[in-house]
């Protein structure tokens, strides 16, 4: 998995939103939805993000958070 491998993705499936989490896992969606299990959008660190797997330069997310991406192209 990568940033730029998600978002293709995503974007070729008619989504506007890529989310990258744990380093390999890529998810789509059009809307955002409140989460009431306790979920928050925040700012991480960069030592807590992971490296993608398919690209070792690139960081995909984290144990319990992920990276998004959005476009308003499709």
């Amino acid at each position: 998995m990568s940033v730029d491998k998600c978002v293709k993705y995503c974007l070729g499936s008619y989504y506007h939103y890529a989310g990258i989490e744990y380093a390999i896992e890529c998810y789509c969606g059009n809307e955002l939805l409140l989460d009431t299990t306790g979920a928050q959008l925040a700012v991480c660190n960069a030592s807590d993000q992971m490296l993608c797997a398919g690209d070792s330069v690139q960081y995909c997310g984290g144990s319990g958070f992920m990276n998004l991406y959005y476009s308003e192209d499709l």
